[in-house]
């Protein structure tokens, strides 16, 4: 636009004053840098108390989507899933790289 030039002639001076006038009207906006949430790890100092708290966080967040059944059958007390964890989120030395975690 003609308002970033500097000196010039009357007819630059009244179309700075009207660009200024224009871009007084609009409000800025800044841009917006998003950021990733954080996942909330529950450790421990033994390694299998994580494994096991991080495998009742786990169940916790999944069964908070699924509706409570009305009655409970034989075959609700089968495991329905079986994961395999990759361990990378934790310190290696002090926990096992990889388990497995049997849901029921």
């Amino acid at each position: 636009m003609a308002s970033n030039c500097t000196g010039g002639t009357a007819a630059a001076s009244a179309s700075s004053a009207i660009g200024a006038a224009l871009s007084a009207s609009k409000t800025k906006t800044k841009k917006k840098h998003f950021v990733c949430q954080k996942v909330k790890l529950f450790r421990a100092s033994e390694p299998l108390l994580s494994v096991l708290m991080w495998g009742v966080n786990h169940t916790i967040n999944e069964l908070s989507n699924v509706p409570v059944p009305v009655m409970l059958m034989p075959d609700d007390f089968k495991a329905y899933s079986k994961i395999k964890v990759d361990n990378h989120l934790f310190n290696k030395e002090n926990l096992p790289s990889r388990f497995k975690f049997k849901e029921y």
